[in-house]
């Protein structure tokens, strides 16, 4: 079997079956679907078990709400392909995605293969449709460039497919429970164990961007733990590839400015107190790599006042600057 397709469920009742459909529909035939219902509390998990029961290659498994995470391991374990996907269960793939990157996977001998992909909003509205047309073959240092600038390599892991063999021989998987930042963190390390990265960069997915998606929401009711997630992100992104990588340094230093920059911003919209020690981290971090903020701040989030506003103002300050700037906006 050439792919396991493995989509963890929760709550997605409106979306399901077109995304269930989008994949039996695929040209590639030769794949097995994994659909892991995460305590759904909608029809979700009835949908889950009545495609299991129509067709041999799709599997239902149903576990007590543990987070995306967790899902995304249970259909790991389950899975039998020589390659791996995980895909959203409120996204669709466009019909030619599998074969697509399959041929690109099989051709190069790859370990991880990427596609594009295409926004649509909950009124209809198409973005992010740009694309080269282009396939591209990448080492693993190139591949990692690529995956820290968002350049044509996304931190998603439903754009890629994943060779078995690299995930299992490095025991690759989910750190359990994360609910934000899993995707990040998965791919730094399958892409710091993978030799050999393609990109066929066509818009093959269709993500649904919805206002009101769990990961969206998070950060307003668990402030601190997305806190906690980031940082842990950033803290490994920052000493696994300045380690193998030093001479990628000042990428990865405003790869990681750019999220402490969005966690300050996230910070700002609540009291002082309650973000102290996670904000004051991420502000000691980007003050400790002022040379990154300065060369890429623009790539960081932060216009020429803004970097200069940050590099004057003592931490407490900048805080108050903040929040009353995303209260303006």
């Amino acid at each position: 079997m050439k792919l396991s397709v493995i989509i963890p469920v929760y709550n997605t009742e409106k979306y399901l079956k077109k995304c269930i459909e989008s994949v039996i529909n695929q040209k590639n035939k030769d794949l097995e679907i994994i659909l892991v219902d995460d305590g759904s509390q909608d029809s979700s998990s009835v949908i889950c078990d009545n495609y299991a029961s129509n067709y041999p290659f799709v599997h239902s498994i149903h576990i007590k709400n543990s987070g995306p995470a967790t899902a995304k391991n249970v259909g790991y374990l389950r899975a039998k392909g020589e390659y791996i996907s995980f895909i959203d269960s409120d996204d669709e793939l466009m019909p030619n995605m599998y074969c697509t990157m399959l041929d690109s996977a099989y051709k190069n001998n790859a370990d991880i293969v990427c596609c594009s992909y295409k926004q649509i909003d909950e009124n209809g509205l198409i973005s992010h449709i740009d694309s080269t047309q282009m396939e591209y073959i990448l080492n693993q240092e190139e591949g990692i460039k690529h995956l820290l600038e968002k350049d044509k390599i996304y931190s998603q892991c439903w754009t890629k497919i994943y060779k078995r063999d690299i995930l299992e021989a490095k025991n690759i998987q989910f750190v359990e429970g994360l609910k934000t930042e899993e995707d990040f963190i998965y791919n730094l390390y399958a892409f710091l164990n993978s030799k050999i990265i393609t990109i066929v960069d066509y818009p093959l997915y269709i993500y649904t961007h919805r206002e009101s998606s769990l990961s969206r929401d998070y950060f307003k009711s668990n402030l601190i733990q997305f806190h906690k997630n980031m940082i842990l992100r950033l803290d490994l992104t920052d000493t696994q590839i300045k380690l193998k990588f030093p001479q990628l340094k000042i990428i990865c230093s405003a790869h990681c400015i750019q999220y402490y920059n969005l966690l300050i911003g996230r910070a700002s919209m609540f009291d002082y107190e309650t973000s102290k020690p996670y904000y004051l981290h991420a502000f000691k971090y980007i003050r400790n790599n002022c040379k990154a903020l300065l060369k890429c701040h623009h790539r960081c989030g932060f216009s020429i006042i803004g970097t200069i506003i940050f590099l004057i103002l003592p931490a407490r300050l900048y805080f108050i600057y903040r929040s009353l700037k995303s209260k303006i906006n």
